[in-house]
């Protein structure tokens, strides 16, 4: 099916897991398994035409950042839920697709033919936390860098830009 719609290729980061091996190169479509980059994950992401994984919000925000369409599949197995109740939110604002395990191959078809109709996800302004939390800690309402020791090997710094 992704080769169908285009795709060349599909890397797969299986973790701790064994690693799948049914998932075999094509003549062009290739086929890469790993199972943890310590480094390169930003690059990865960069390259990805799609992503599908699992519903952690790391993994959400990484992508959506990044400005790729991602298909979430949420371990329906977890006992708090988690995972779904974060897909379920970020699906209803439009910003991502959301499965389960056991229902991924029958929406895989329409989720595709959807794609282009997920929003962008707004940059984040991560000054704005800066500002609050420097006000917060110096009742200044005009802050530009402070320093509090918290102790003789630790500081906390907040800068803003």
């Amino acid at each position: 099916m992704l080769k169908a719609n285009c795709f060349t290729g599909l890397h797969v980061q299986y973790g701790k897991g064994v690693a799948p091996k049914h998932l075999k190169s094509q003549p062009g479509f290739e086929v890469v398994l790993f199972d943890y980059k310590k480094t390169g994950w930003k690059e990865e992401m960069a390259d990805a035409g799609l992503v599908i994984g699992h519903a952690g919000a790391g993994t959400i925000l990484d992508s959506l950042e990044a400005s790729k369409p991602i298909l979430v599949v949420a371990n329906d197995l977890l006992m708090s839920q988690h995972q779904a109740e974060i897909a379920n939110v970020m699906q209803s604002l439009g910003h991502l697709f959301s499965s389960t395990p056991a229902r991924l191959m029958n929406d895989l078809p329409r989720l595709m033919a959807d794609l282009s109709n997920l929003k962008t996800f707004p940059k984040t302004e991560t000054s704005a936390f800066a500002t609050e939390l420097s006000k917060f800690l110096t009742n200044d309402n005009n802050p530009k860098f402070i320093t509090r020791s918290v102790s003789k090997r630790r500081s906390l710094r907040v800068a803003h830009r």
